[in-house]
């Protein structure tokens, strides 16, 4: 295939294709390089201990025109308005729906998924996706973009806040989605009784069960500290969650497992190093919540979820005390039984509106 000036194309494909539809869908080099690397850790998300592997880049990406992402027309964009006839037959105004172009939903489906599982600190200090304001429709897709820069170099080819809003719908559901979907991989690990890391036995995970539901009770590993199960709950809603020793262990030696999304298994470290504090915050906010009731699920209702959300910011500051009083006395009691361990066996050990920037 060549170009109408007769020139040769800068990237090779297949002759069927029209050249209309290759002009229309480039993009510039840092939109394509953020589009592969999100690719590549998108990969990974479900293969916990697995090692990346780096992407090859094309010679149509290396050498690919720089060319802005195409804007959306005017006529596509969720704030259109059409004319419609009403019965007094004068014509009134309404919105239109916007179908999202199926590379970009992709796309904002990718990085949902990278950041909702996100856990790990890191020197970026990326903001944390969990919890946004559900009374402004794109409060969801703004942290989404602030703490993604494939997004955010997209979002500069569209007018004020028009990328935000075209992305909120996607970026929303999918963030509901897999926010739920880490929720009950928090239950399989910490409540379900199969679970080498479960706080309680006898718990039933979902909305049906049959038969009469069991009475949970504490595990045999916490039976030492906890009495009860609202004991426990008030430990994990509390600035002292860490001088539980054998909870504490349990909390971190699940972290460290690899067993949750994204994250590899780590040796015993300091609790600083496997979590932030937002993000054990929403761990510890979740096993509270769940522990109210067997097969417990979150009301829907937007004064629940903001109740949700203000819980979540006063449990953060909770975690970030028991931190500083608590963390380092935790860890060297938990290094040092583990290490007295290890001496006595052969067996070695098998990680706007949004969360304030001091939590992550």
């Amino acid at each position: 295939m060549t170009f109408s000036d007769n020139k040769e194309p800068s990237g090779h494909t297949e002759s069927s294709v029209p050249l209309e539809l290759v002009e229309e869908n480039m993009v510039d080099d840092d939109t394509a390089r953020a589009w592969t690397e999100a690719v590549a850790r998108h990969l990974l998300i479900d293969s916990p201990g697995s090692k990346a592997q780096p992407l090859r880049e094309s010679r149509s990406s290396s050498s690919a025109r720089k060319k802005k992402h195409p804007k959306i027309p005017e006529t596509q964009n969720d704030a259109e308005e059409e004319l419609t006839p009403s019965k007094k037959g004068t014509k009134r105004k309404r919105k239109s729906s916007v179908l999202l172009d199926p590379g970009i939903e992709a796309m904002v489906l990718h990085h949902v998924r990278e950041a909702m599982y996100d856990i790990r600190p890191s020197e970026a200090r990326s903001k944390p996706f969990m919890y946004w304001n559900p009374s402004k429709e794109t409060a969801c897709a703004k942290m989404l973009i602030k703490r993604t820069p494939a997004l955010r170099v997209m979002a500069d080819s569209y007018r004020r806040n028009e990328f935000a809003r075209l992305i909120s719908g996607a970026a929303r559901g999918a963030g509901n989605n897999e926010r739920s979907a880490q929720v009950r991989q928090i239950k399989l690990i910490y409540l379900d009784g199969k679970s080498d890391f479960a706080l309680v036995t006898d718990y039933v995970i979902g909305a049906s069960a049959n038969g009469a539901l069991k009475q949970m009770r504490i595990s045999n590993a916490l039976s030492g500290e906890f009495n009860d199960i609202e004991d426990l709950r008030n430990a994990l809603y509390s600035p002292s969650m860490y001088t539980y020793e054998n909870l504490f262990d349990l909390f971190c030696a699940a972290l460290e497992s690899g067993r949750f999304r994204a994250t590899n298994q780590m040796p015993i470290s300091p609790i600083e190093n496997l979590i932030t504090v937002a993000h054990e915050a929403h761990f510890r906010l979740e096993l509270w919540y769940a522990l109210t009731a067997q097969s417990f699920r979150h009301d829907t209702a937007r004064i629940a979820c903001e109740e949700r959300a203000e819980k979540h910011h006063n449990l953060c500051l909770l975690v970030a005390q028991d931190r500083r009083e608590n963390g380092t006395l935790a860890f060297n009691n938990r290094n040092c039984t583990h290490a007295t361990n290890d001496d006595d066996s052969d067996h070695s050990d098998d990680s706007d509106g949004g969360v304030d920037s001091q939590f992550y």
